[in-house]
């Protein structure tokens, strides 16, 4: 559809034209019986019309930014007025017809210099007052004029209209004309439906002007025509006001209302209509009553608010509620609407009140809320405070369900604060509670103690039977541990199988020391796991706030390093800090910085222990014993340095180059018997679980060029009782590259015959402990037999090591031991003075039995 159709048929809608086609069929039958009744009539019916749309376009003026349209109300306001003059001066009212047809002339200039101006100045904006002020001197100005005689005549008595009268309707004519041009091609601002009754208005503005040039008589049928298309070009006028400033914005807002109700309906968030005009009133009673303190006035009188609740009246809720309140209609909604509440409603409905009372823009806060099965939900509420009492008649109140929201909150909380293992409190929040106790004790000047605490035994479960049962037996301690707690307690699991305790209440040395030994007593009870019974013990360090220090670090570092003293005195211990205990973690942490700058600098040192065939005397190899002679300390013993070097992970790079240098020097021993001595290197469980330690022998193999057959490697029984795929399958790579295998400090274990026949160990070390008391100790002989004869059966060479005396030696002989090793033949060596060993005592026994003697 074009344009030109679009507005013809909007201006050939019957509503435009039935008022003025009414009224102005009623005139024209009432011009037949009086042109004087008419021509009043339909005078002041234009009168009126240019009267309704000034006052629309003023009061409307501060809601519609229509320059253009209150530009043409204040025009036509003064155009009406000259339309009124000339009724009252119309011959037979005044007795003016020269004046009344002036005023006619003139209202019809000022008519087309408004139609004229108006379009160039539709989108500017237009002072009001000045607008009005500029018409109305215009017109002032033209009746001045008229009044004065200074006005041309445009009436002669018995003559007619004059010449000045037909040549200015002609130039009315053409000015209209002009104006209709200027419409149909200028006119930015002005809209489509505006522009075509104004259009349509001038084309019947021309056809009147035509209708009055042609006239013959003031009751001709033209003349009537004429008054009836200027009222007809009136009501045009009128009309695109009234769309501008009642039509539009009336439809604007029945738009706005059902696009809020789609919104209402179709919002994924709950909306409930509320109606707060009677709260509001209420607490404007309140204010004008004295009432300045709303919170002192509420507190001391609580049923105040429950009153203003009552008051409250949801008028509408919508589908999202219903879904999120699980309720299976409105009227489910609306009967059970009490029960949606949850436990600090009246307190979240408080902090509304107050925000109503101090004018606050909008209230927001966090509410818990029940659906109708039930289930706790929380939501934040929120709706905007009107300016107006009438404003509070309908409340847009939003619910926007933030559950999932909070439990992840609380999720990542707990993870954050809490063990995921235990459920204990992790080390993050035992801090902070330790140190928010020891502000508590400072103030109120009493004692707290805290507990470290470590489980004796938890490693062998761990790796016998798998970190699954371990976890099992740490989630039950946990358990026992916090079946010995006072609510004020804190248990905390540290990490691994360390955990701590805060005990904040007064507490004296003698009920710490009760309820530790009830800790311990009830974590010592076995653990059933898998059908088997499981034990473990605990090592427990003790320290004292003020006696031991002030502060959360130094009260845990103390208390490590007093479960560590408890510890290396032996299984289910404890022990209170003392200064001594300070002393010893000061020495080790100086050892390890220490260690760290012997590894870099290459400060370690190796010594070699022979071991002799017991049968030839012969040196069947020799076990490489790492020394470390500390700058300060002096002579540092492995027993110290090496568990250490494991617990800070040094043991690797330690062993490695322990094997690279034993490997390295054992090429240099000479050959004796045709083959020169075996080099023995112990080997750490920490380095198998950490290294790939047949990747790394077969690398030193290939740099030193020591033959693998000539490399043997001692391992603990802890690495056997791991009893892992990966383990067995390093284990198996090295002895496919020729390297034997021999368990150190045998018997001291858990080792069993399944063991030694699933592994391929070669060599067997019996500890030294079976041999100090020899042979006066007959249970060690009996346990020493039974030893030797596991190993025969498996085709396992055995080593007895921590021979010492020439009773022990004789003993020895006596079985079926093959090799022997300790100090009845030699103490570890330097390689240079191991070398002088070998070709002191190179081949026989008289030499070995020399050596004996003078040992």
């Amino acid at each position: 559809m074009t344009v030109q159709e679009k507005v013809i048929n909007s201006l050939m809608q019957w509503r435009l034209w039935i008022v003025p086609s009414v009224i102005s069929l009623l005139l024209i039958i009432l011009a037949q019986l009086s042109y004087f009744a008419f021509h009043t009539l339909i005078q002041f019916f234009t009168i009126i019309i240019t009267l309704i749309m000034f006052t629309l376009a003023w009061f409307t003026r501060g809601y519609s930014k229509n320059s253009f349209l209150f530009f043409l109300a204040c025009g036509y306001l003064w155009v009406g007025s000259f339309d009124l003059i000339h009724a009252l001066f119309h011959k037979g009212i005044a007795g003016g017809g020269n004046q009344s047809i002036q005023f006619w002339i003139a209202g019809r200039y000022l008519e087309t210099l408004l139609l004229l101006a108006a379009p160039l100045l539709a989108a500017k904006k237009q002072n009001e007052y000045l607008l009005i002020t500029l018409w109305g001197s215009l017109a002032v100005a033209l009746s001045g004029l008229i009044l004065l005689g200074a006005f041309p005549i445009t009436f002669i008595e018995g003559q007619g209209a004059s010449r000045f009268t037909e040549y200015s309707e002609y130039l009315i004519i053409f000015f209209l004309l002009t104006a209709l041009c200027s419409f149909l091609f200028t006119g930015a601002g002005i809209s489509a439906k505006e522009r075509k009754l104004i259009i349509a208005a001038i084309a019947m503005s021309i056809c009147a002007e035509l209708a009055f040039t042609y006239y013959l008589h003031f009751s001709g049928q033209l003349n009537i025509l004429g008054h009836i298309l200027k009222a007809f070009s009136f009501w045009l006028v009128f009309n695109a006001i009234i769309s501008a400033t009642l039509k539009k914005p009336y439809a604007a807002l029945q738009k706005s209302e059902e696009s809020y109700k789609r919104l209402f309906d179709n919002s994924e968030i709950s909306i409930w209509n509320e109606d707060l005009s009677e709260v509001n009133e209420t607490l404007n009673k309140l204010r004008n009553g004295g009432v300045t303190d709303l919170g002192q006035y509420l507190q001391e009188n609580e049923h105040v608010a429950w009153t203003l609740a009552a008051m409250v009246k949801v008028r509408q809720v919508n589908e999202a509620t219903l879904k999120l309140f699980r309720a299976k209609s409105r009227g489910d909604f609306f009967r059970r609407i009490s029960d949606t509440f949850g436990e600090n409603a009246i307190d979240v409905f408080v902090k509304g009140l107050h925000a109503i009372w101090e004018k606050n823009s909008e209230f927001r806060a966090e509410a818990n809320y029940r659906t109708l099965d039930g289930q706790e939900i929380n939501c934040i509420i929120s709706f905007p405070i009107p300016e107006t009492q009438s404003g509070f008649q309908s409340i847009p109140v939003t619910l926007v369900d933030i559950t999932h929201r909070k439990q992840n909150e609380v999720r990542i909380w707990r993870q954050g604060n809490f063990d995921s293992l235990t459920g204990l409190v992790n080390r993050n929040l035992f801090s902070d509670r330790l140190s928010h106790a020891l502000d508590s004790a400072k103030r109120n000047k009493t004692r707290l103690a805290l507990l470290y605490l470590d489980l004796d035994g938890f490693k062998y479960v761990n790796d016998t039977l798998g970190h699954l049962l371990g976890d099992q037996l740490l989630q039950e301690a946990s358990q026992r541990l916090l079946s010995h707690m006072r609510k004020s307690d804190t248990v905390a699991r540290l990490g691994g199988d360390e955990f701590a305790i805060l005990l904040p209440e007064n507490n004296s040395n003698h009920d710490i020391a009760s309820v530790v030994k009830k800790i311990q007593l009830n974590l010592a009870q076995p653990y059933r796991l898998q059908g088997r019974d499981c034990f473990v013990s605990a090592s427990i360090g003790i320290t004292l706030f003020p006696d031991d220090g002030n502060d959360a670090v130094t009260l845990l570092r103390k208390a490590d390093s007093a479960m560590y003293r408890a510890k290396a005195k032996g299984r289910n211990n404890f022990l209170f800090f003392t200064p001594d205990i300070e002393e010893q973690a000061i020495y080790r942490t100086e050892l390890e910085e220490s260690l760290y700058s012997a590894l870099k600098n290459e400060r370690f040192s190796l010594k070699y222990q022979p071991i002799i065939n017991k049968k030839t005397g012969k040196i069947k190899s020799a076990e490489a014993l790492i020394r470390w002679n500390h700058p300060e300390k002096g002579e540092v013993s492995p027993m110290a340095f090496i568990p250490l070097a494991e617990e800070i992970g040094l043991i690797g790079p330690i062993g490695e180059w322990v094997l690279r240098e034993a490997c390295a020097e054992a090429m240099t021993w000479p050959i004796t018997d045709k083959q020169a001595p075996d080099v023995a290197v112990n080997v750490s469980s920490h380095q198998f679980q950490r290294q790939n330690i047949p990747k790394l022998v077969e690398s030193v193999l290939q740099d030193t060029g020591l033959a693998a057959e000539r490399l043997t490697l001692e391992i603990t029984e802890s690495l056997l009782l791991a009893d892992n795929d990966r383990t067995l399958n390093q284990l198996q790579e090295l002895r496919n590259l020729g390297v034997q295998l021999s368990i150190d400090d045998f018997g001291t274990g858990y080792s069993s015959l399944s063991y030694l026949k699933k592994f391929p160990v070669t060599t067997l070390k019996i500890d030294r402990s079976f041999i100090m008391n020899l042979p006066a100790a007959c249970e060690d002989g009996v346990l020493i037999n039974a030893i030797l004869a596991m190993a025969k059966s498996l085709g396992i060479n055995v080593v007895a090591e921590g021979v010492e005396t020439e009773a022990q030696e004789t003993f020895l002989k006596s079985t079926t031991c093959q090799y022997l090793q300790g100090y009845r033949y030699s103490r570890p060596l330097t390689n240079t003075d191991f070398l002088d060993y070998l070709k002191t005592h190179a081949g026989s026994e008289r030499n070995l039995q020399r050596v004996r003697e003078s040992a």
